[in-house]
């Protein structure tokens, strides 16, 4: 009985953080992952072991996981904005 239990929550889990992920991503510009210089693929690499403790870890909470992420992403950004602007 608790494997059900635990695979359904997985599943809803997965694809509630799988969600905020993506809209977490396209709210920042779809575009600050795809150049993946070496900051950015730490953010993804961070994104996974994020939505990875919120899969084995049951008592922390979806919105923790994703706040973590919209910090991530936000920081990511807000980098790259800066980047940009120091370069012109």
């Amino acid at each position: 009985m608790t494997i059900d239990f635990e695979f359904g929550r997985a599943i809803i889990l997965l694809g509630a953080a799988y969600a905020g992920v993506a809209l977490l991503v396209r709210i920042s510009n779809g575009k600050t992952l795809a150049k993946m210089n070496a900051f950015e693929l730490f953010v993804t690499v961070a994104l996974g072991g994020l939505l990875v403790g919120a899969l084995f870890r049951p008592e922390l909470p979806l919105g923790l996981v994703l706040a973590g992420g919209a910090f991530l992403v936000g920081v990511q950004a807000t980098l790259t904005y800066l980047a940009r602007r120091l370069r012109k």
